[in-house]
């Protein structure tokens, strides 16, 4: 028996067939998983990993907020 619905939103999609999203289930809880678009197998990411906002070429955007500070937007490159 399944203990909740899971559903899924896309956020960005990588140069590679990376798609990054994220999941949720009614609990409210939520994780940040990857998917090959080409397998369709999803992987779960731990707990602290960012979501990106997007991807770039080589890389990818994520934004943050900073406690009334205003927006941190930052890239990060692939190595």
């Amino acid at each position: 028996m399944r203990s909740g619905r899971r559903r899924g939103r896309r956020f960005g999609l990588a140069d590679d067939g990376t798609a990054y999203g994220e999941t949720d289930t009614d609990s409210g809880a939520k994780s940040v998983v990857t998917v090959n678009v080409s397998s369709g197998n999803p992987k779960a990411l731990p707990g602290s990993t960012l979501l990106p906002a997007g991807t770039t070429k080589g890389g990818a955007l994520f934004t943050l907020k900073e406690n009334g500070a205003g927006l941190l937007v930052a890239v990060r490159r692939d190595a």
